[in-house]
């Protein structure tokens, strides 16, 4: 098996290509727009539910059998029919062309596999087994999100608003970093807060906390 090179990828606006109309093209879908993508879908038949994003002009429908030139401008593809030999001309089409492929019946011809993932707003965990056991994948997924709550993501948007706030506090590297490392320190009452739904509060804490580490004297290296 190979060894996978993890990464997140910004698909914003970007073609994604999925081969098929099913439950697992449901899924796939559902993710892919999550990230902001173009879907632009293939297969003579959908779900219902694929069918109602299609008439609303959700996904881009293509309602006639695979051809390579649905290839045309993807700049991911997933094929994801019940027919092994479909899936495997889509593998071999987007090889030939330089796509990375991902192919639900056969993790020998994908070029990437998509991990189970927990996603808590900007915050997100992902697991991964290397194709070899997906149902391990899913089980520590669950572990994870009983872990690590909705208000992750809350708090990750902190942590993103209260560094650029920084910035404009101070130009010091050493600084900065200790102003972080003090909002770090102070994550689980900050996150109590973002939990009960007092966001204000939370940003006043974190506030408070960065204008006393940055009032404080540096710390010894």
């Amino acid at each position: 098996m190979p060894r996978y090179y993890p990464i997140h990828l910004n698909i914003e606006g970007k073609t994604c290509l999925v081969v098929g109309g099913g439950a697992v093209a449901e899924r796939k879908v559902g993710a892919l727009r999550e990230a902001g993508a173009h879907v632009r879908l293939v297969s003579p038949r959908l779900t219902p539910a694929l069918q109602a994003l299609a008439d609303a002009g959700e996904i881009e429908a293509v309602l006639a059998p695979y051809t390579p030139s649905c290839l045309e401008g993807a700049c991911l593809v997933f094929a994801v029919t019940d027919d092994r030999q479909v899936n495997a001309q889509v593998a071999a089409d987007a090889e030939a062309r330089s796509l990375p492929v991902n192919v639900a019946d056969s993790p020998e011809e994908s070029r990437f596999l998509v991990p189970s993932v927990v996603r808590r707003g900007e915050f997100c965990l992902s697991v991964s087994t290397g194709g070899n056991q997906p149902m391990l994948a899913a089980r520590v997924c669950r572990e994870l999100e009983a872990r690590f709550g909705p208000e992750y993501g809350d708090f990750v948007e902190l942590l993103g608003q209260m560094r650029a706030y920084i910035k404009e506090k101070t130009p010091d590297p050493a600084r900065r970093r200790q102003a972080l490392s003090r909002l770090l320190d102070a994550e689980a009452p900050l996150r109590a807060l973002l939990r009960a739904g007092q966001r204000e509060t939370a940003q006043e804490r974190a506030q408070a906390l960065v204008a006393a580490a940055l009032a404080a004297p540096p710390a010894e290296t």
